[in-house]
């Protein structure tokens, strides 16, 4: 088996609209809910675009575009019990899930855009530049007779389209189970396949927010195709 180290890719995320990915706290009064950043620049946490990987590759096996156990293979099996006591938390959580192939990083800003962050980027009046990058989006709930319900008003960050890029690997720990139909290079054709299927991507995405299209590509920068 080839080393796993060598079998890896990169997701290209293209946000066409303004999207969302909370850090899940308020960080600064009169923000909301903020956007989660590193270096002040906003990204996508690796789990969150796992989890929307693992959603869009579960559809496409669904759908019957790529083989059973794909799923399972590049992101493991959950437990399928609901935990009712402690003891069977740990057992569900130890137990009864195996672990996936894939390995996913966070999507970021070219490194163009990182390493101005952290190096050349000055703050004037006290105030940084990339603090403006987003918006803050109001919202309220109306009560029956048309009016602001007291209370409820809430806000969170936004920001533009942009381009965000994620690295991805294959690199099964002990426990992995590859189904009998995969060889190593599967992996890629697999989710270039199943990314159509990725159409939204944050909070909100469904109510007009994070509209996305997102492209698999390898090391030299090539664009992978879905199976044929």
């Amino acid at each position: 088996m080839p080393d796993p180290v060598l079998m890896t890719a990169t997701l290209t995320l293209d946000l066409h609209d303004y999207w969302h990915c909370a850090t899940g706290r308020t960080e600064r009064v009169g923000s909301g809910a903020r956007v989660v950043r590193k270096h002040g620049l906003p990204l996508v946490p690796g789990r969150t675009v796992r989890g929307l990987l693992r959603e869009a590759i579960r559809q496409a096996e669904g759908f019957g575009h790529v083989k059973p156990g794909a799923t399972e293979w590049l992101f493991g099996r959950l437990g399928a019990a609901q935990p009712r006591r402690e003891a069977d938390l740990t057992d569900v959580r130890f137990h009864r899930t195996t672990p996936g192939a894939m390995v996913v990083d966070d999507a970021t800003l070219h490194q163009a855009w990182r390493d101005w962050a952290r190096t050349r980027r000055a703050v004037k009046d006290g105030v940084d530049p990339l603090d403006l990058m987003g918006e803050t989006l109001h919202a309220t709930r109306l009560d029956r007779e048309g009016q602001v319900a007291p209370g409820s008003l809430r806000s969170m960050e936004i920001m533009p389209p942009m381009t965000l890029t994620a690295p991805l690997a294959l690199d099964p720990p002990p426990g992995c189970l590859e189904p009998d139909w995969a060889s190593p290079g599967d992996w890629r054709a697999v989710l270039a396949t199943a990314l159509p299927l990725l159409r939204g991507l944050g909070s909100h995405r469904n109510r007009g927010l994070g509209r996305v299209s997102a492209t698999l590509s390898d090391s030299a920068g090539r664009r992978i195709g879905g199976l044929a």
